[in-house]
């Protein structure tokens, strides 16, 4: 019970900086037009960032494959943002990961949560067993999550949750993107024009009795 108690305080610590194992690691500008349902990757415009979680809490970066993803480096990941972002995680390899992100030492959220299946790696995995971020993404059962980053300043860090029996992990990947532009909902366009029709008659009313005023003083 120490031991596990002791754990989880070592990953809380490293999530908000008060346990630094590495120097971190900057990264480069956010995808500008990021699909993460497009496979490969690459053709989606997607820079997925791997990165590799152990069992006492510690985070790392982890390696690359041509067109899937590239080695995150050492967190915190830093950079810095005029406008707004969505910062993406998914499980890869076994079904059962969950991860919680943190921004500058701030909870943002947990991926979403999902059974331990140690027979289920992502479906539809061209490149092997649960290897393809894009494939990881396509396939519910895996935990995966989608955060929004303000402008600003940002350091990065995960926390590993839930864990797939079987030690540590290599395979989950995160990505940094644009936010992609909203598209108002219908009705709220129809009320905003609803509004400004409301407002040029009243204007147009006001106006005619403006005049009919003026004409009577004359």
């Amino acid at each position: 019970m120490k031991i596990q108690d002791a754990t989880t305080i070592s990953r809380i610590l490293v999530a908000v900086g008060m346990v630094v194992p590495c120097f971190g690691t900057a990264l480069g500008p956010p995808d500008a037009t990021c699909n993460p349902t497009v496979d490969p990757p690459s053709a989606g415009g997607c820079i997925w960032n791997n990165f590799s979680v152990f069992t006492d809490g510690t985070v790392t970066g982890g390696s690359s494959f041509t067109n899937y993803y590239v080695n995150a480096g050492n967190p915190p990941w830093t950079f810095t943002t005029t406008g707004f972002d969505v910062w993406r995680i998914v499980d890869g390899g076994h079904q059962g990961d969950t991860f919680s992100a943190f921004d500058n030492g701030i909870l943002l959220g947990t991926t979403s949560s999902t059974p331990i299946d140690v027979n289920h790696t992502c479906a539809n995995d061209p490149t092997g067993p649960g290897t393809d971020p894009a494939a990881c993404w396509n396939d519910p059962l895996m935990s995966r999550g989608t955060f929004s980053l303000a402008p600003g300043n940002h350091s990065l860090s995960i926390v590993w949750g839930q864990m797939v029996p079987g030690g540590n992990s290599s395979l989950q990947w995160f990505e940094v993107g644009v936010a992609p532009a909203t598209v108002p909902e219908p009705g709220t366009v129809l009320l905003v024009g609803f509004g400004l029709v409301s407002v040029a008659l009243l204007l147009s009313r006001r106006k005619t009795k403006l005049s009919e005023l003026t004409t009577t003083a004359r």
